[in-house]
């Protein structure tokens, strides 16, 4: 397998983590309806979704996976692989409250924090565990509102492809 066919196997297994994940779906408000029709490219993207070309008012979660190599002499000089998972979770200033159960959390600090539990602390290709980077709010317009959810992990496998997030 190519080095780089893990990305979109990861992105993949992520995805399909979050869409079956009960409690994110119920902070993001997802009725039956919108689970039958696929949840994909609706409110999950597999790349960093341009937000303005929707107008309906919702939530959505995108994940974004980069894979870089660096020498770092905490690990003997040699040339190790740190993936980095990028969540951003956009959603419309309108749909900021968390409507389906009692919480003064926001809709993105909420899914943030179960997004955080889900992956903190799990490994990446059998390898090191993910750590927590980044969990930032950020205001990206008027009217959307992002937090931006990364996280690092280190293989000392240098076949990065090949075994599963878990």
């Amino acid at each position: 397998m190519a080095n780089s066919e893990c990305v979109s196997d990861w992105k993949q297994q992520i995805l399909s983590d979050l869409q079956n994940d009960e409690m994110i779906l119920n902070v993001l408000g997802v009725d039956d309806e919108e689970i039958e029709d696929g949840l994909m490219y609706k409110r999950f993207f597999t790349f960093s979704y341009i937000y303005e070309t929707q107008t309906e008012v919702k939530t959505y979660i995108c994940v974004e996976i980069s894979i870089n190599r660096t020498n770092d002499v905490r690990f003997r000089n040699d040339l190790y692989v740190r993936p980095l998972i990028t969540f951003r979770i956009i959603g419309h200033q309108d749909d900021m409250k968390v409507t389906t159960m009692p919480t003064y959390k926001t809709k993105l600090d909420y899914i943030a924090e179960l997004i955080d539990k889900k992956y903190n602390g799990k490994s990446i290709n059998g390898s090191h565990e993910l750590y927590l980077l980044r969990n930032e709010a950020l205001d990206i317009s008027t009217t959307y509102r992002e937090r931006v959810v990364q996280f690092r992990g280190v293989s000392l496998d240098k076949a990065i492809c090949g075994s599963q997030l878990g």
